[in-house]
C-alpha cells in the first residue's frame, strides 16, 4: 500500500463524485434556463470557465466545512447546516463576481436555481453515502499475521478509520482475547496458506512481534509471495494507514540505511527559498498590523513588546523564537498574569506573527516540528529513542504533527515524533501546501 495521506481511497471517490455533481448542477441549470443558447454560451462566452469557478467555490466550501475530514456524518441536521454554509458561500462569491467582474459570473437565475435544487440533491447524495455506499467504495480486505501490540494498533485504526479504504478480515497467529484484538481469529500460523486460499484477501500484513515470542512463518510467507499474494510489513502498513512512522516498531538500521530519513540539502534549500520570499512578503504586507499589535501589546503589558523564547533549532542549534508578550507582572508582587489582549492574541495565534523574522533569518520554516525549549527537548531525547532525528528539520510555525495532534489533548510527545519523522520522510511542496491549507481552514473555522 502506498502512503497516500492527503487523499485516502474513499475521500478520492467522494471528492470526484462531488465535483461531477456540482458540475452537473450548474450545467443542468444552465441548459434548463437558457435552452438552445446554452451551447454557444459555454463556448463563446467562456461559460465553462464560469462554471468551473462556481464548482471550485462549492468544493472549497465542502473542504472548509470539514466534509472531507469526516465522510460519515450521523446527524442529518449537522450535514444540512454544513451544506447550507457551502452553497451560501458559493452564492456570496457569485454575487461579488457579478458586481466586480461580471465576465466571470454566471447568470443570477442559474445561480439561484442551482442553490435551490443543488442543496437537497447534495444532501441526499451525502446521506446515501454516509448510510450505505461508504462500504462499497475502495474497500480492500486485509489479513493480519500476528497478534502483538502492532497488530492490535492496526486493527483499532482500521475500525476507527473506515475512510482509509481497508477492512480487516481477521488475523492468524496466537489467539488473544476479543477485548485485546477486535478481529476474528482465523487460525494458527501453520494454516496461513489455507486461510489465504479460503478468504482471498487483497493483501497480507505481517505484524509479528519477535519481542513477544511470535515467530514469523517465513516459509509460508515466501510461498504466498511466489504465488503473487501482496505481502506488506506491519510498520509500512501502519505508516500508510496513519500517516506517521511507527516508533514502537522502528529499528536503528532503518534510520541508518533509509535515505529518506536523513536531511536532504536539496529539499531544505528549495524550502528556504520560498520561505524567505513568503516571509519577506508577509512582513511587508502585514507591517501595519505588526505595528498596531506592537502598540496594543506595549499598552496592555507595560513592558517589552517581544517575549523571545529560547528553543532548540535545526541540528540542535538554539535560537530565540520571537513572539508578542502576552503576560504582565501584577504591581506590588511577583505574580504574572495573562492580559486580556494576550488571551485574544493567543486564541487567534497572532502572538506568533513576529516569528516572520525567524523565517527571514532562516532559523525557522513555515512547516516543521514544533519548537521545543532546550531543557524539555533534552529530557524527551533521553526518554524517547530517535527523538533527536527531528533536528534534521527546521522548527515550523505549523507542521504535520501540529495539525494531527489535537490541541485539546495533552501533547503526546511520542505521537508528535512519529508525525515529525513521517514529514521528514515525505517532505515535499504538495505536503507543505496541504498543511498550510489545513491551518488556513482552522483559522477560518475559528473566525466563524
Amino acid at each position: 500500500m502506498r502512503a497516500l495521506p492527503l487523499l485516502p481511497a474513499q475521500t478520492g471517490v467522494v471528492l470526484a463524485c462531488d465535483f461531477l455533481l456540482a458540475w452537473g448542477f450548474y450545467t443542468g441549470s444552465l441548459y434548463l434556463l437558457l435552452g438552445p443558447s446554452s451551447t454557444p454560451y459555454l463556448t463563446d462566452s467562456h461559460g465553462w470557465l464560469r462554471i468551473l469557478i462556481a464548482v471550485c467555490s462549492v468544493m472549497g466550501g465542502l473542504y472548509f466545512n470539514e466534509l472531507y475530514t469526516t465522510l460519515r456524518i450521523s446527524s442529518r441536521v449537522a450535514l444540512l447546516l454544513k451544506l447550507c454554509n457551502v452553497f451560501g458561500l458559493s452564492l456570496v462569491l457569485q454575487t461579488v463576481l457579478d458586481y466586480a467582474t461580471p465576465s466571470l459570473a454566471l447568470p443570477r437565475r442559474v445561480v439561484l436555481l442551482t442553490t435551490v435544487a443543488g442543496l437537497p440533491l447534495m444532501l441526499f447524495w451525502r446521506w446515501v453515502y454516509s448510510g450505505f455506499l461508504w462500504q462499497w467504495f475502495g474497500q480492500q480486505s486485509v489479513l493480519m499475521v500476528g497478534s502483538g501490540p502492532l497488530a492490535r494498533n492496526l486493527a483499532q485504526t482500521m475500525e476507527e478509520r473506515p475512510d482509509r479504504g481497508v477492512r480487516l478480515a481477521g488475523y492468524v497467529g496466537d489467539p488473544v482475547l476479543r477485548e485485546t484484538l477486535a478481529a476474528s481469529y482465523l487460525g494458527p500460523f501453520s494454516q496461513l496458506a489455507a486461510i489465504v486460499s479460503d478468504y482471498r484477501p487483497d493483501r497480507v500484513v505481517v505484524a509479528c512481534d519477535d519481542r513477544h515470542a511470535e515467530v514469523m512463518p517465513i516459509e509460508q510467507l515466501l510461498h504466498l509471495r511466489r504465488n503473487g499474494t501482496a505481502i506488506e510489513a506491519g510498520s509500512k502498513f501502519y505508516e500508510a494507514l496513519r500517516a506517521r512512522i511507527c516508533a514502537s516498531d522502528f529499528r536503528p538500521e532503518e534510520y541508518i540505511f533509509d535515505q529518506t530519513l536523513i536531511h536532504r540539502p536539496g529539499s531544505l534549500a528549495l524550502q528556504s527559498i520560498y520561505i524567505n520570499l513568503m516571509a519577506l512578503a508577509g512582513i511587508v504586507l502585514l507591517a501595519p498590523l505588526l505595528v498596531a499589535l506592537a502598540f496594543l501589546v506595549g499598552f496592555s503589558t507595560g513592558g517589552p513588546v517581544l517575549d523571545p523564547l529560547v528553543c532548540t533549532g535545526y541540528l540542535g542549534i538554539p535560537f530565540a523564537y520571537y513572539r508578542f508578550r502576552i503576560t504582565r507582572v501584577v504591581p506590588g508582587g511577583d505574580r504574572v498574569v495573562i492580559t486580556r489582549a494576550g488571551r485574544w492574541l493567543r486564541r487567534t495565534r497572532l502572538d506568533t506573527l513576529p516569528a516572520l523574522f525567524n523565517l527571514l533569518r532562516g532559523e525557522m520554516a513555515l512547516v516543521g516540528p514544533r519548537p521545543a525549549r532546550p531543557e524539555i527537548a533534552s529530557e524527551l531525547a533521553r526518554r524517547i529513542p530517535f527523538y533527536e532525528q527531528r533536528y534534521a528539520l527546521k522548527p515550523g510555525l505549523t507542521g504535520w504533527s501540529q495539525i494531527n495532534v489535537s490541541p485539546k489533548d495533552p501533547l503526546d510527545a511520542l505521537a508528535a515524533l512519529e508525525y515529525d519523522l513521517y514529514y521528514l520522510k515525505h517532505i515535499s511542496l504538495p505536503l507543505d501546501a496541504y498543511i498550510l491549507l489545513h491551518r488556513l481552514r482552522n483559522f477560518f473555522s475559528f473566525a466563524s
